[in-house]
């Protein structure tokens, strides 16, 4: 069945209307008898870490008093990052690289936990686990020529990913 919507701004308050919706009566513990709405919009500039906005629905079928949803809170938070494990704190080289890749964390406390190398397509090459030092050499003579990514893990769950090359 079609069921054709329209959708009125007032204010700062959306309105959707449905013509037709005719829902079934809701069972218990299914999906039937039930509908939904997801929606984005983009929020005026000037929200600052922490500021909240609360979403609340009204819903009215026919002429029959609403139903009130519960009020979901979105907050803004900072942006994910971590300012002392960056690529600057992290040597990889030589790279290009034919035969040893050393992997080595400079100017920070952090020890090395994990390395592990990945093909283009995502396939796990090689994992090198428990490491507890800032330093590291790899044998990469059995590696085909190409271009790797490299996932470093510190002992503080730090993670950064660099391209490698083999030639």
């Amino acid at each position: 069945m079609l069921v054709t919507a329209t959708l009125d701004r007032v204010g700062s308050t959306l309105v959707w209307n449905f013509e037709n919706i005719l829902l079934p009566v809701s069972i218990p513990d299914t999906n039937i008898g039930k509908g939904y709405i997801n929606f984005k919009i983009k929020p005026r500039a000037g929200y600052a870490v922490g500021d909240i906005i609360p979403n609340t629905a009204s819903i009215y079928f026919d002429s029959n008093p609403p139903i009130i949803t519960n009020t979901f809170n979105t907050e803004f938070v900072a942006a994910l990052g971590n300012p002392t494990f960056t690529n600057n704190s992290v040597l990889l080289y030589p790279n290009p690289a034919t035969h040893l890749v050393n992997i080595s964390i400079q100017n920070s406390n952090e020890s090395l936990k994990s390395v592990v190398i990945y093909d283009m397509l995502g396939k796990n090459i090689k994992t090198i686990s428990n490491i507890s030092s800032n330093q590291i050499g790899i044998d990469v003579v059995s590696f085909a020529k190409g271009v790797y990514l490299v996932e470093i893990t510190s002992e503080n769950h730090l993670k950064l990913i660099e391209k490698l090359i083999i030639q």
